[in-house]
């Protein structure tokens, strides 16, 4: 089988807005930098190799229950629709065209959208990117 690119689609929650949620804050202002390594894990649905990263599992499942309060509140908020954390890497995975560069927080059952939808649609950019593989 050969290599290629694939388009991919990303309906994407802008910063701001998740900054509404005090679970968020907490969850971004602990991580710091290290946001787009939790991204980068959450995304290949893997933990971290202890042999290839500074973190350790108590952060990892600190970080991923942080995520899960949040994902928890923006469901209350929004019932009908979900919360995502993904990644991904322009430079080694896509184009330079790509809407996304890094971590991003995806919206679920949006575009279906719900009467919740409509209240934050000002919020959120459907974004494209290609993925290599």
């Amino acid at each position: 089988m050969g290599m290629g690119y694939a388009a991919c689609r990303a309906t994407v929650l802008d910063e701001k807005y998740a900054e509404t949620f005090p679970e968020w804050c907490r969850l971004a202002s602990w991580l710091g930098d290290d946001i787009e390594d939790f991204a980068y894990y959450i995304s290949i649905d893997t933990e971290p190799d202890p042999e290839f990263s500074d973190w350790t599992q108590e952060d990892f499942t600190k970080a991923d229950n942080m995520f899960e309060e949040f994902r928890e509140a923006f469901a209350k908020r929004h019932p009908g629709l979900a919360v995502c954390l993904g990644y991904h890497d322009r430079s080694q995975d896509g184009d330079r065209y790509d809407d996304i560069d890094g971590h991003y927080l995806e919206v679920v059952g949006f575009w279906v959208v719900s009467p919740e939808g409509e209240k934050i649609k000002e919020h959120v950019t459907d974004c494209g990117f290609v993925q290599f593989g």
